[in-house]
């Protein structure tokens, strides 16, 4: 992997100061905590052989979460934001998935919903949802919630999915042990997924 440019280092420092100036966001340990579950639960749908779900990543991303340990995908799961990007929840229907993602579907969307009633400014960071889709996410009720994870479930995608080699690296770190050049290679792709 090349070196990390310097703007991409001074991205992951304005996060840092972001969560600190934020007392919401640097006070929800508990959804940092919920976050490391999801992300857990995705990448374990991705490496599931039976799943054949994906979510955008290609081969060689998919091959190398598959190949290593689960200290290394806990590792992963720990990522400062969610590995996974919600569709748009007031988009249309994006067909049928399998049980498990769309169990992983429901319990991300509460998730998301939770976070735009309780901690709002998050939502940018962890979830990648603008302000605008925060507020209209705010106003679902839970029967909505619901109805639109199930709808939706089948267009969750793989945060940065186009950026296999990305992928492909942070599993090398996790593997390794590497946690420093892992948070950097997260980061990095943090910063890539926000400019798509």
């Amino acid at each position: 992997m090349p070196a990390i440019p310097e703007h991409f280092l001074a991205a992951g420092r304005a996060i840092s100061i972001a969560d600190e100036a934020d007392p919401v966001c640097a006070s929800t340990c508990d959804e940092q905590a919920q976050l490391r579950q999801l992300n857990r639960e995705f990448l374990n749908l991705i490496v599931d052989p039976a799943g054949h779900m994906p979510f955008g990543l290609r081969q060689p991303g998919v091959q190398a979460l598959a190949s290593v340990t689960a200290t290394a995908l806990d590792a992963l799961a720990a990522c400062p934001y969610a590995l996974f990007a919600l569709p748009d929840c007031f988009g249309g229907a994006r067909g049928d998935a399998p049980p498990g993602v769309v169990r992983f579907a429901n319990a991300a969307w509460f998730y998301a919903w939770h976070l735009a009633r309780q901690a709002p400014s998050c939502l940018p960071l962890w979830l990648g949802v603008d302000p605008e889709r925060a507020r209209r996410l705010q106003r679902l009720s839970v029967c909505q919630v619901s109805a639109r994870a199930f709808a939706l479930a089948a267009g969750i995608a793989a945060r940065g999915a186009q950026q296999s080699r990305l992928w492909e690296e942070m599993a090398r770190c996790a593997q390794c042990g590497d946690h420093q050049r892992l948070r950097f290679a997260q980061l990095w792709l943090w910063q890539v997924s926000l400019a798509h």
